[in-house]
């Protein structure tokens, strides 16, 4: 059974219309001439999408551009703290897909922007900053930059489940690759980082491609996450959260505790817990497949005392514009 048929994943996607402020506030377009330059956005970023797709790189690159100085001019319009950098965001992605890595790290660095007053990055994407920043965290850990693919993916997990949402999170993620004592650490390597990477967006419905018009659905995301990191308990454990109520559930616990190492195995003892709990309440209620709206407070409990998750003003602001 595919996830998509055991979780309902709401991600409040900010379009064209819509701007963000860096506290991710929404600004309405409220006068004609905010929405005319957000309709001057929108269009020259849907004809860059046709000209790619026609095979046109170029002259999508250059419609990117010529949308991204239309968002510069917009930057704290009417004293908001309004920073929209979607225009730019999709030009790195394009630059990506054709290896033009060095013009591709500029522009994303585009992006963000340091937020003095929260200490961290904020984002410009206009999207989900979980999944668009793991694209930057990967770029970085493909030409070899590191730590500062690992500064990148650790403001991700400090952004992974603001809510509590078990659907999102139903077993605590603290994957990381530097030793900490809250967190479950592997050796880095480019595989293990993009295994975990592509997990999270799994987590979040699956990754997106606005340039093609579709993403990749959370099943095969989680495919690959295995095929990198086979030895990983969390895909297993993440499974059999979801689907408890499901025949397979037992195995992919089974598959799970195999892989999982001594605070994965406290991880594990938990879910079993929980899992027998909310099975407790389905029966009271007569409710066997409902899934369990709990909330999941240990994920973020735990990050939040992982000192490696610290921001790490340096090389967050040297992955900025500003």
């Amino acid at each position: 059974m595919k996830i998509k048929n055991l979780l309902f994943v709401f991600i409040a996607l900010a379009t064209d219309c819509v701007a963000f402020g860096q506290d991710k506030s929404m600004i309405h377009p409220e006068d004609p001439v905010l929405a005319a330059k957000l309709d001057q956005i929108t269009k020259f970023k849907t004809d860059a999408h046709t000209e790619y797709r026609r095979g046109f790189a170029d002259n999508a690159l250059e419609l990117f551009q010529r949308a991204d100085a239309i968002e510069r001019s917009l930057d704290g319009y009417n004293s908001t703290n309004m920073f929209r950098r979607t225009a730019i965001h999709e030009k790195a992605m394009l630059l990506v897909k054709l290896n033009r890595n060095d013009e591709a790290l500029a522009a994303y660095k585009q992006v963000y922007r340091w937020n003095t007053a929260k200490g961290d990055l904020a984002s410009g994407s206009g999207q989900d900053l979980r999944v668009d920043a793991l694209g930057y965290a990967l770029l970085l850990s493909k030409i070899g930059k590191v730590e500062e693919a690992k500064a990148m993916y650790y403001f991700v997990l400090r952004n992974i489940n603001p809510h509590d949402d078990r659907q999102i999170e139903p077993v605590p993620f603290i994957r990381v690759f530097d030793p900490d004592p809250e967190g479950s650490c592997v050796e880095y390597s480019p595989r293990q980082f993009e295994a975990a990477a592509l997990m999270i967006m799994a987590m979040h419905g699956g990754s997106r491609d606005p340039l093609v018009g579709k993403g990749t659905d959370p099943d095969v995301l989680i495919s690959r996450v295995k095929e990198l990191a086979p030895d990983w308990f969390y895909p297993y454990a993440y499974l059999a959260a979801l689907g408890y109520a499901q025949p397979w559930a037992d195995e992919r616990m089974a598959q799970a505790d195999a892989r999982a190492n001594t605070i994965e195995r406290q991880l594990m003892e938990r879910l079993r817990v929980e899992i027998a709990e909310v099975k407790a309440i389905n029966a009271e209620r007569d409710t066997p497949d409902a899934m369990d709206v709990r909330p999941m407070k240990d994920g973020n409990a735990r990050r939040k005392r992982m000192q490696v998750l610290r921001p790490n003003p340096e090389i967050l602001k040297s992955l900025a514009s500003g």
